[in-house]
């Protein structure tokens, strides 16, 4: 299940405030099944889980829908395929870490 309308207004409005006050901007916001994919231009020196999860935390004062975890890359955008690919890997690694 995919973003409602509403929910892919509060993604981009959000995270365009929150990019704002860390010098950044959105190039580009795609939504994909049940996950949004933003290219994004940062400067360097700041930290980016800080950008993202202030970002998370501000879309989650409207109804909770997005989850904390995300992943970054500055190689290139990933497709569906491979974000479902390396979640499940990290799923994987997380299990035989802790198998209780």
């Amino acid at each position: 299940m995919g973003f409602s309308e509403l929910q892919q207004k509060i993604i981009n409005n959000e995270f365009e405030i929150s990019l704002k006050k860390y010098q950044a901007e959105i190039e580009k916001l795609s939504f994909l099944d049940k996950y949004a994919t933003l290219l994004v231009v940062i400067p360097l020196r700041v930290p980016l889980k800080d950008v993202f999860r202030d970002a998370v935390a501000e879309c989650n004062e409207y109804g909770n829908f997005l989850k904390s975890n995300f992943i970054v890359t500055n190689v290139r955008e990933l497709g569906l395929e491979e974000i479902e690919d390396f979640l499940r890997k990290q799923e994987q690694t997380n299990l035989k870490k802790d198998p209780s």
